[in-house]
């Protein structure tokens, strides 16, 4: 069983989709630049041009201890905790949550006085995906380059680097994850991962903990999912369905026999209702129906009071399907409701000739009355979350947004799967 009961996720692919729609429309502002510098008591003008669309490896880096260690390099060994513990508590927090962001075609130019040239860097940046206070951010954390030239490293480090991580805190600022929703289920603050070239935003219901490790080893490998527990869906349910608990319908009137006239009052009453899964996009449901009706008949100058107790024989029950309407809203459905029928049973003692003339037509009357406002306040059950999550990009006055498209719903490791593509404008 997961251990979380709702999880979004975007691939890498999807992010690539991104970054080459705001480099185009950024380009050459965001991504060139140049910058003087002294170095070694010489002035230096240095220019960096990112010639291509920064790409993501949603996954950790082969060597991230070594990255820690040199980012702690400068340790100050007065503080009252040791480097190695420092490095291994980066390493606990980290893992799971950081991914590489490339600009492998940047090209820097250098002049002097008395020098210039260019050099190619491929440039690799550290981003933790991290969520505090029910926020998720993408926050650059530490920036690599490597080029042919090893004369050049004091000025990547100096320049290329700083600038580099700039880009990425511009770009990466801009989009926005919106906080999980489902319908007016409420869930926890979300934890963020990394994982199987996805990164995923997990929650619970609220009442519960934050989802922690250990997390399932395998995902959708779709450009977008979500996925939901049956928990999830059967609060859903639970909350959606709260008004049918205790709904009552009254019914009235006059039934005339040869005998006289019959004065009735009748009501009936929904019980709670029970919820229960039926699979990954199905929910059943079953409740009561009880009441009673209370009547009276004049025969010659003396009243005759009958009572009877009215009840639905067997239990009202049906199934509630979910599906995909306009491609993102998850709309829930009552598709099917059980047959029942509706019963009297005489209470007290009246006479038996009485009962046998007006029972089967009073009955006729309630039924008449009271089935199809029961058939439609279940037929009638529609529910829908609202759409599934879009993420917001704002970045330098460029607008974006990433919106599910394509998406369809089926059953994944027993949990409520919505899957698609994701398209940027």
């Amino acid at each position: 069983m997961a251990n979380f009961d709702m999880a979004v996720g975007i691939d890498g692919g999807t992010m690539d989709q991104g970054s080459k729609i705001i480099y185009e429309k950024l380009y050459p502002k965001l991504f060139t630049g140049s910058q003087k510098i002294k170095l070694e008591g010489i002035d230096f003008t240095v220019g960096w041009n990112v010639k291509s669309a920064p790409t993501f490896t949603l996954s950790a880096p082969s060597n991230p201890e070594a990255l820690i260690r040199a980012h702690l390099m400068d340790w100050n060994h007065q503080y009252p905790v040791e480097k190695q513990t420092i490095v291994e508590t980066y390493l606990n927090s980290m893992s799971g949550s950081i991914f590489q962001m490339n600009m492998k075609d940047v090209e820097m130019t250098v002049s002097s006085t008395s020098h210039s040239g260019t050099d190619q860097v491929d440039v690799t940046i550290i981003v933790e995906a991290s969520s505090t206070n029910g926020v998720m951010t993408l926050n650059p954390i530490k920036a690599t380059g490597k080029t042919s030239n090893p004369s050049d490293q004091s000025l990547i480090n100096s320049v290329i680097l700083p600038q580099a991580m700039t880009m990425a805190r511009t770009i990466l600022s801009g989009i926005n994850l919106p906080p999980l929703k489902f319908g007016d289920v409420k869930l926890t603050a979300p934890n963020l991962i990394v994982t199987q070239n996805h990164i995923v935003a997990l929650a619970n219901l609220e009442g519960k903990s934050v989802p922690a490790p250990p997390f399932p080893s395998s995902w959708p490998s779709n450009p977008f999912f979500a996925l939901l527990s049956s928990d999830a869906k059967m609060e859903m349910a639970k909350t959606s369905t709260s008004y049918i608990n205790g709904k009552s319908f009254g019914k009235s009137g006059k039934i005339g026999f040869k005998i006289g006239d019959l004065h009735y009052g009748a009501k009936i009453t929904m019980g709670t209702l029970s919820i229960a899964d039926a699979g990954a996009t199905s929910i059943k449901f079953e409740t009561t129906g009880t009441g009673n009706v209370n009547a009276g008949i004049k025969i010659g100058c003396t009243n005759i009071g009958i009572n009877y107790d009215l009840y639905a024989k067997p239990k009202l029950a049906g199934q509630i399907d979910l599906s995909i309407e306009n491609g993102v809203n998850i709309v829930a459905k009552t598709s099917k409701t059980d047959t029942f029928v509706l019963v009297l049973k005489p209470s007290g003692n009246p006479i038996e000739w009485i009962l046998s003339a007006i029972t089967d037509p009073l009955l006729q009357t309630i039924t008449a009355a009271f089935s199809p406002l029961i058939s439609t306040l279940f037929n009638g059950y529609s529910y829908n979350t609202g759409p599934l999550p879009s993420i917001p990009i704002a970045i330098d006055g460029i607008t974006l947004t990433a919106t599910p498209t394509g998406v369809t719903l089926g059953d994944y490791n027993g949990m409520m799967s919505a899957t698609g593509n994701i398209n940027i404008s």
